[in-house]
């Protein structure tokens, strides 16, 4: 039998051997890849904070440019649908931030009913990230389930129910008329 147990043990020392290999070649691969992108996050932020900070002076070479080189009717033209796209682009925003907000609020009140600990915090999770198109009320309410299991399990699958719920009616219903409204395309549309 003492012989069964030390030859058990040095099984279990190589199979960790070969799982501490795998997982730091795992670190080594992903840790890499982690840095570029946080390379990349960081570059694009600084490249976006020079772009906002001389934004008027980019704007008056890139009118002097279009200007030379360009035909005056087809810089007008050009001119009138950039106005229109920016418009249609900020009424769009806008839009998406009250439909964030009413999902924010919509959370908040159902939360508050469920008695849920750290309502505004999950709320505003969800609120925040329902900004981003498409995933981001889905990556909200998964950031907020690991919340909600933490504070109360029991309530889990209750949370998940209504935050499909919340997301249906986010995005088929509310997020349209809004989002058309304020963009001046059809419910259908958006």
């Amino acid at each position: 039998e003492t012989e069964y147990v030390k030859q058990r043990i040095l099984e279990m020392f190589n199979e960790s051997e070969n799982l501490v290999q795998t997982i730091v070649g795992y670190v080594i691969s992903y840790g890499a890849t982690l840095i570029v992108a946080l390379k990349n996050i960081i570059i694009g932020l600084f490249i976006s904070i020079y772009i906002l900070i001389s934004k008027e002076r980019l704007y008056a070479q890139a009118t002097k440019g279009a200007k030379a080189y360009l035909s005056s009717k087809f810089y007008n033209n050009c001119m009138r649908y950039l106005r229109i796209t920016n418009a249609t682009f900020g009424r769009f925003f806008l839009g998406k931030f009250f439909d964030a907000a009413i999902v924010f609020v919509i959370t908040f009140i159902i939360l508050l009913i469920m008695d849920i600990k750290y309502a505004m915090l999950i709320a505003m999770i969800v609120g925040i990230l329902n900004i981003i198109p498409f995933f981001g009320i889905i990556i909200g309410a998964l950031l907020s389930s690991l919340i909600v299991l933490f504070v109360a399990p029991d309530k889990i699958l209750l949370f998940i129910l209504i935050m499909l719920i919340i997301q249906q009616i986010d995005t088929n219903v509310i997020a349209p008329k809004i989002l058309g409204n304020s963009a001046g395309i059809s419910s259908l549309g958006v």
